[in-house]
């Protein structure tokens, strides 16, 4: 993926009417991206991962002007069977 400056926002009705049950592996490869994911605040650089859930809400904040390019993955949760802790 590449992109320019972003926000997305899921809200807990729309994950709750619709949540594929997925994990989403992201590893950034140049730029930068801030992840915020049950008040637990990331921001990722060149070679960091990042291994989010569909099943909470993520509200990143906006990206930085450059244009940040990752490598993401999906999947179902039940090939990787982790506590949601």
């Amino acid at each position: 993926m590449s992109y320019g400056p972003l926000h997305s926002r899921r809200t807990p009705a729309l994950i709750r009417r619709s949540d594929p049950e997925h994990y989403q592996f992201a590893l950034m490869r140049t730029g930068h991206q801030g992840i915020d994911q049950s008040r637990t605040r990331t921001r990722l650089g060149p070679g960091e991962m990042v291994l989010p859930t569909t099943a909470r809400a993520p509200s990143p904040p906006p990206s930085r002007p450059v244009r940040p390019e990752s490598l993401l993955l999906q999947f179902p949760k039940r090939l990787l069977p982790l506590r949601e802790s």
